[in-house]
């Protein structure tokens, strides 16, 4: 497979006679077969003139040359009037827009590719704003999906979009494989992110669950760090003055066998003396 760009301008020698006839001009497609129906060659000398090489008279695509057996190969247009009728309705394929069936422009023709053994067309280098919404650089359209090459339009099956292929530095990948990479990428994101999240989910019902546990461990235990601290019973009965007085002596008193027996007597003794003030 071999770029159109590669064959314009490259030498074509007679094996037959060694010598070098032309170079290729440019290049006759047949837009029915879809196949190179002829090379267009420029003679070299003085008397320059256009001849044309059918391509089945090419023997070999080289790098650096093509071949033919014998000069006569390349012969005047009078010759072959099918080949010049299709170099008068010009498809040069180079600039044509691609079209899918259902209406959709894919983009516009920069190059086309074609098998060096029989001169079929194998594929076309696209590119537009369409392939630069899905993917860098340039796609690669196979003939397969191309269903009418036309003198200015490509017209392609509608899933052609989904078999295009990335050219990308030598880097060739069809856009389903893309899809599937983004969608593939896109899962695997969901996943992560739905495990970070049942991770955090989890570790916030585990603090919750030990929170609840503290507090009810503090209500119940009675342990000096969680039982809540005792009033002492000045706090809960601050009393001063002559009533306290009074009942700290009565305290006191209660204590005191001796004392509690004197206290008696001498409230039998006021007793008497007010019984006998009375009479």
């Amino acid at each position: 497979m071999i770029k159109s760009r590669r064959l314009v301008g490259m030498p074509v020698i007679s094996v037959g006679e060694g010598n070098e006839i032309g170079k290729v001009k440019d290049l006759v497609i047949n837009p029915d077969s879809k196949v190179v129906a002829a090379l267009i060659i420029e003679e070299k000398g003085f008397l320059k003139g256009q001849k044309f090489i059918p391509y089945s008279k090419v023997s070999s695509i080289g790098s650096d040359a093509i071949t033919i057996e014998k000069s006569s190969s390349a012969t005047k247009g009078a010759s072959i009037p099918d080949i010049v009728q299709l170099t008068k309705d010009k498809h040069s394929l180079t600039g044509c827009k691609v079209v899918a069936e259902k209406g959709t422009v894919l983009g516009t023709v920069e190059e086309y590719y074609i098998n060096v053994e029989d001169g079929s067309l194998s594929g076309f280098e696209i590119s537009g704003s369409f392939i630069s919404g899905i993917m860098s650089g340039r796609a690669f359209l196979d003939i397969s999906l191309v269903r009418t090459i036309g003198k200015k339009i490509l017209v392609v099956s509608n899933d052609a979009s989904e078999n295009l292929v990335k050219i990308d530095g030598g880097l060739w990948e069809t856009l389903k494989t893309i899809k599937d990479a983004g969608s593939s990428l896109w899962e695997t994101t969901v996943v992560k992110a739905r495990e970070v999240t049942g991770t955090i989910n989890k570790r916030l019902e585990q603090l919750k669950n030990e929170r609840k546990k503290a507090l009810e461990h503090s209500d119940q235990c009675q342990c000096s760090s969680c039982a809540p601290s005792t009033p002492s019973p000045k706090e809960n009965n601050p009393q001063t003055g002559p009533a306290g007085d009074e009942e700290k002596i009565s305290a006191a008193v209660q204590n005191n066998p001796q004392e509690e027996q004197a206290a008696a007597d001498e409230k039998k003794a006021e007793k008497d003396e007010n019984h006998s003030h009375q009479k």
